[in-house]
């Protein structure tokens, strides 16, 4: 969910955010492993449908800044968000640092009823928002309605489907905390070269 300050009326300040936002480019130049490419392949969407979950996911950021109130997001658009996280330097320097010129935080829910009932009623909100702000009903096949949205799985299929997101999403944190840690590691190497010439002192800082 993400959540921001703001007025609900669309402002100078809310036209110059859309024009950056519209301008923004999710795909970094030179990148080996671009965000829309990763975006297919870890949840087996066309090129088309995750060029447009990308749109959607531009749409809600900007909810999020002008709505005036918690937001928050499909599953496909959260698949988005999620993995547009990992990209750090696109997500915290170029989108929030130049873009919003200002944090959005990803926080999930704790669980429990009264997190589902807040969700929910989020959701819904951010469904009116969208179509109060861009004039029009949002995608159904991207912004389910808020029974399907937060319908409990249905049969193995579902089941699956979540387990495998979950793993995707551990999978990308833990490449994170791996490069970080061969980063301290590479890093060091520059002040203790004598040091890092001994395999058990790599095995201890492993």
């Amino acid at each position: 969910m993400g959540r921001t300050t703001g007025s609900p009326e669309l402002t100078n300040i809310h036209h110059d955010l859309r024009k950056r936002l519209d301008a923004f480019a999710f795909d970094e130049a030179g990148a080996r492993h671009p965000y829309s490419t990763r975006l297919c392949r870890e949840n087996d969407w066309s090129g088309d449908y995750a060029l447009r979950v990308i749109e959607e996911y531009r749409k809600f950021i900007y909810l999020c800044c002008t709505a005036g109130r918690e937001m928050t997001p499909s599953v496909d658009v959260d698949e988005a968000w999620h993995l547009h996280l990992l990209y750090t330097h696109s997500y915290w320097d170029e989108l929030c640092g130049k873009v919003l010129r200002r944090p959005l935080h990803h926080n999930p829910s704790g669980g429990g009823a009264a997190n589902t009932k807040r969700f929910r009623e989020a959701y819904l909100a951010t469904l009116e928002a969208y179509e109060r702000t861009f004039g029009e009903r949002p995608p159904a096949d991207i912004w389910p309605d808020v029974e399907t949205r937060f319908a409990p799985p249905r049969g193995e299929a579902d089941h699956w489907r979540i387990a495998k997101a979950l793993v995707k999403r551990a999978a990308g944190w833990l490449n994170c905390l791996l490069a970080a840690m061969l980063l301290n590691i590479a890093m060091r190497s520059e002040e203790h070269t004598s040091e890092l010439q001994s395999p058990m002192y790599l095995v201890c800082r492993l």
